[in-house]
């Protein structure tokens, strides 16, 4: 993680990413907590998977919050699960072809 983006995150953001580096599995440091200030000597890409393996775990009221925290690291925006669409359209009957003439 780099310095400027740690200095751009709120408390609440901080809390977070401290909850991803600290509470997801496997962990950074096998029985140890990891201080915010150490953040910044995990590599970007690690970091990054950690915000993403949370993303299930995040309550909606604070949904507003991970997605602040996801944009300050440069990652993608969450984009909502589209939801299945039922599928009403008639298929046309195996046995019957139109081209063939019945004798």
């Amino acid at each position: 993680m780099r310095l400027e983006e740690f200095k751009s995150l709120t408390e609440d953001e901080i809390a977070m990413l401290w909850y991803a580096v600290n509470k997801t599995t496997p962990p950074v440091l096998a029985g140890v907590e990891l201080e915010p200030s150490v953040f910044c000597a995990i590599k970007p890409h690690a970091i990054r998977s950690r915000v993403d393996q949370i993303e299930l775990a995040v309550k909606d009221e604070h949904k507003s919050i991970y997605e602040s925290l996801r944009q300050k690291l440069n990652m993608a925006p969450i984009v909502p699960p589209i939801p299945p669409v039922s599928s009403s359209v008639e298929t046309p009957n195996a046995t019957s072809n139109p081209d063939s003439t019945s004798v």
